[in-house]
């Protein structure tokens, strides 16, 4: 029999579907999942940016990095000035404080800035000390490639500068010579200390032995000083850096005067040539170093009682700007002396009243000059100071591609150009924002590609010229093939100058190449350190050596020190390399000054230092890292990454 067969057969239809309550919880519960999904997308995405920001980061460091490897030698220090004279180094300010500073009134009078942003943050530390080179061979060198007429005219060594743009003021000193802001310099030369007779100065019984253009003799108590004539009708400029002792309420103190940009003459030895006289070789004599004429500036507080630091000077010979203007592609600014290789002009355009990219091009003559030095015979060296123009300026090198599409990848993405519109919805077309490399109305580029090799200009964005293209938001440049072509760009090396949203910066820092002891803890300067427990009274802890706050987070290396340890026996450590604290909590105040340290304890725990038995008790210190820095902005923070390298310095002298 087949019983209540309809009745369940509706019993499975009703079974089979869903009410409409049911429904309602389903798309409830999974509103509810997706959404708890979709909200770890966010963290997810920030993830992502931030490590991509990071890896970009790293590749600008690395880049950096690489840069110094390659180079001759790495600058002998990178420190923070004061705007107003560049010869004035800050030590107070601690290379991890990325503060924005305020512009003195001075600073802005003086024509060098009139934004506090070109003094803030990252540009703290902007003074290049000794950028050194060797003079390479010379070629045929215009200012451009860019609307060349013709073949190569200009003859010179070019040299593009590593941290550039650099600061550059064009004038005139008190003789109408030309002047600019930088030292160019060469090799120290070898001091010899002599004793000027009784007689005086240009005394014929007095005279100095001299037997190289190599040398120079000094009397520090006399203050003064000879070099190796010159047969001429010329004359000869020589940088005087060097330190002195002065009494401050009674403390001794150490005052160092380096070369100065302010007043050109302020630390410029001036040695006349001389008349050839027939069969005899002109004699060297001595002149006085402060002379009024062609000596140095005396500083106001300069006694005879005190007098120089003895072995503090640092004496080279002055490279002379031949023009205030920089080589065109006719070569009206040409004036080189074949007879003197010291000579050297701009083979880069200036910007405004102050910025220039940082091509120098050098006397032929140069490449072919050797100079004798106690590590033997070299080629002719450069040392270069400048200021760096803004540390928010990324350089990068790169090279254009043997063949067509002439395209170049930066490290970077939304790089910054007039006109376009940015993440925040404006324009970058004022000083505020943003307005070409040189941040000046209307004459600024927003891309600069200068050939390396050559030190001139191969290419640049600027609004209405048609050699460079920019995506702008995937960093990719696009040269024009028949420009690349023409000019037989392809497979150059080319040094890359852009700015990028976020406000990306890129920054050495550097200790200082070598170190010199202080008397005291007020006298610690920048390239200065004082060994703790040296007196009785309260001048640190006798297992410290004391560094200024700008060296804070740098490494050194202690060539030689001794120490007592606890059984009472000297032992003596090499080579041995030390982190400078970089805590502001701890930091110490010693001698009424505030500074930082090392500590050789956590090496050698128990000892202390001694100084009786082997007549001191630390030898010489150096600096051995070299850190690069990138930061960029997050809203309103800053961050950063940071690369260290541990790199020898080799010696010039």
């Amino acid at each position: 029999m087949r019983i209540e067969t309809q009745p369940k057969r509706r019993r499975n239809r009703r079974l089979s579907g869903f009410s409409l309550i049911e429904v309602l919880v389903a798309l409830v519960i999974l509103v509810i999942g997706i959404f708890s999904i979709l909200r770890l997308f966010p963290g997810g995405f920030l993830t992502i940016l931030r490590t991509s920001e990071f890896s970009q980061a790293q590749a600008l460091s690395q880049q950096q990095l690489d840069s110094q490897k390659q180079s001759l030698s790495v600058a002998d220090s990178i420190v923070a000035v004061d705007p107003t004279d560049f010869s004035k180094i800050l030590t107070d300010i601690v290379p991890d404080e990325l503060f924005d500073n305020s512009v003195t009134s001075a600073a802005a009078n003086a024509g060098r800035y009139t934004d506090p942003y070109f003094v803030s943050n990252i540009n703290h530390f902007n003074r290049v000390l000794g950028e050194t080179f060797k003079i390479t061979a010379s070629s045929k060198v215009n200012q451009s490639y860019i609307n060349q007429i013709g073949a190569d005219t200009q003859v010179g060594s070019a040299h593009l500068l590593e941290f550039g743009p650099v600061v550059n003021e064009f004038g005139t000193d008190g003789d109408g010579n030309p002047t600019d802001s930088l030292i160019v310099r060469g090799s120290p030369l070898q001091r010899t200390e002599q004793s000027m007779s009784s007689g005086g100065l240009n005394n014929s019984n007095a005279y100095p032995n001299l037997s190289s253009q190599t040398q120079y003799a000094i009397d520090y108590d006399k203050h003064a000083i000879a070099f190796l004539p010159r047969v001429g009708t010329k004359s000869r400029k020589f940088v005087f850096a060097y330190s002195y002792w002065v009494n401050n309420a009674g403390i001794i103190k150490e005052v160092s005067v380096l070369p100065n940009t302010t007043v050109p003459k302020a630390t410029t030895i001036l040695v006349p040539d001389v008349a050839a006289v027939s069969g005899v070789a002109p004699p060297p004599v001595w002149q006085n170093i402060f002379d009024l004429t062609n000596g140095v500036t005396m500083p106001s507080d300069y006694t005879d009682a005190l007098g120089f630091k003895k072995g503090s000077d640092d004496v080279s010979r002055k490279f002379k700007l031949t023009s205030s203007l920089p080589f065109t592609d006719t070569g009206a600014n040409t004036d080189f002396d074949a007879n003197d290789p010291y000579e050297y002009a701009w083979n880069s355009p200036q910007y405004g009243a102050n910025g220039n990219v940082g091509a120098l091009i050098f006397n032929p003559a140069a490449a072919n000059v050797t100079t004798i030095t106690s590590t033997g015979v070299q080629g002719l060296i450069a040392r270069v100071d400048y200021t760096i123009f803004d540390s928010h300026i990324i350089h990068e090198d790169r090279q254009i591609p043997a063949s067509a599409p002439y395209d170049i990848r930066l490290s970077l993405q939304n790089i910054l150009q007039n006109g376009r519109i940015g993440d925040n919805s404006s324009i970058y077309d004022s000083m505020t924002v943003f307005n070409g490399l040189f941040r000046l109305p209307g004459n600024s580029p927003d891309i600069i590609l200068f050939d390396v090799s050559r030190g001139k200009e191969a290419a640049n964005l600027t609004a209405g010229v048609g050699m460079l293209t920019l995506e702008d938001r995937s960093g990719i440049l696009h040269l024009d093939q028949k420009y690349v072509e023409m000019n037989n760009l392809q497979n150059i090396t080319v040094r890359v100058y852009y700015r990028s949203e976020k406000e990306w910066g890129m920054q050495l820092l550097k200790a200082n190449s070598r170190y010199v002891t202080a008397d005291v803890p007020g006298n610690i300067q920048y390239d200065s350190y004082y060994v703790g427990g040296s007196d009785a009274g309260n001048d640190g802890l006798p297992t410290r050596i004391y560094f200024p706050l700008c060296e804070a987070g740098k490494t050194v290396v202690v060539s030689e020190y001794y120490v007592l340890d606890s059984p009472g026996v000297v032992k003596r450590y090499t080579n041995e390399s030390f982190r400078i604290n970089n805590e502001p909590g701890l930091f110490e105040t010693i001698g009424g000054k505030t500074v930082t340290w090392i500590d050789f304890s956590t090496k050698h725990p128990g000892s202390r230092f001694d100084a009786t038995t082997n007549g001191r008790a630390v030898g010489d210190i150096r600096g051995g890292s070299v850190r690069s820095r990138v930061i960029w902005k997050d809203s309103s923070r800053w961050r950063k990454s940071d690369t260290e390298l541990l790199i020898t310095q080799p010696a010039l002298q």
